[in-house]
C-alpha cells in the first residue's frame, strides 16, 4: 500500500472516529482533510499544519499530491457536501481571518480548528484513543446533532434518538446512521422483486 492510499485510508477512519455522518466520509472529504493539514504523501499526523485554504486550492492540492482529478464544476460539491459539514461539527473554522466574508465569497477560507489541530496529531499514537474519548467527551458529534434537531415527535425519529442511548452511546452512531443510509435501496429492492413476481404470475395466467 504506498503512502497516498495509507493517509487517505487514515483519514476516513478519523473521520468516522470523529462521528461524520456516512456522506462525509467518503474520499472527497479525507482529501479535504488531509488539505486543511497540509499532509502530504509521506508525512505524518505529527507533522499537521494549519494553513488557510479556499475550495479550489484544496481541489488543486489534492490533484498535485494525490492524483486526484476532480471537474471544477464539483466545487459545490466540496463546499455542501465536505466542508459544510466539517464547520457544523466544529472540526474547521471558516473565514477566521475575515468572520463578516460571505460564506460563497471565492475568497472563503478555511482552517483547522486548534483543538481538532491538537488531536490529529496524535494518531496514530499511543496516546490517541484516550486524547479522542477526552475530545468527544466535551464535544457532540454531528450524528448526534442531526438527530437532535428532527422532529422527535414522529415515531421513527424518537426511537432511533432511543436507540442511540440520547446521544450517550458513540459507538452505535455508525451502524445506525449506515443502515439508514441503505433502508431506501433496501425498500427499492423488495419494491422491485415483488413486481417482477406479481408480473411473472399475471403473465402465466
Amino acid at each position: 500500500m504506498n503512502h497516498r492510499t495509507t493517509a487517505i485510508d487514515a483519514a476516513q477512519e478519523i473521520l468516522r472516529s470523529l462521528g461524520l455522518p456516512p456522506a462525509q466520509q467518503n474520499e472527497r472529504s479525507a482529501l479535504c482533510l488531509l488539505a486543511l493539514l497540509n499532509l502530504t504523501p509521506g508525512k505524518t499526523w505529527a507533522d499537521a499544519e494549519k494553513p488557510l485554504v479556499g475550495i479550489t486550492p484544496i481541489m488543486d492540492w489534492a490533484r498535485k499530491y494525490y492524483g486526484k482529478d476532480y471537474a471544477p464544476n464539483t466545487r459545490e460539491t466540496f463546499r455542501r457536501q465536505s466542508m459544510h459539514q466539517f464547520c457544523a461539527a466544529g472540526l474547521v473554522l471558516c473565514n477566521p481571518d475575515k468572520p463578516d466574508r460571505p460564506v460563497n465569497s471565492p475568497r472563503t477560507v478555511y482552517q483547522i480548528e486548534p483543538a481538532t489541530l491538537n488531536l490529529l496529531c496524535k494518531f496514530g499514537t499511543s496516546s490517541w484513543d484516550d486524547n479522542l474519548a477526552s475530545y468527544l467527551a466535551k464535544r457532540e458529534t454531528l450524528v448526534v446533532r442531526y438527530a437532535k434537531e428532527r422532529k422527535l415527535d414522529y415515531p421513527f425519529f424518537r426511537r432511533e434518538w432511543e436507540l442511540l442511548e440520547r446521544g450517550a452511546n458513540r459507538n452505535r452512531y455508525w451502524k445506525l446512521t449506515v443502515v439508514e443510509t441503505f433502508l431506501p435501496t433496501i425498500f427499492f429492492l423488495l419494491f422491485f422483486s415483488f413486481l417482477v413476481i406479481a408480473l411473472y404470475i399475471f403473465c402465466n395466467f
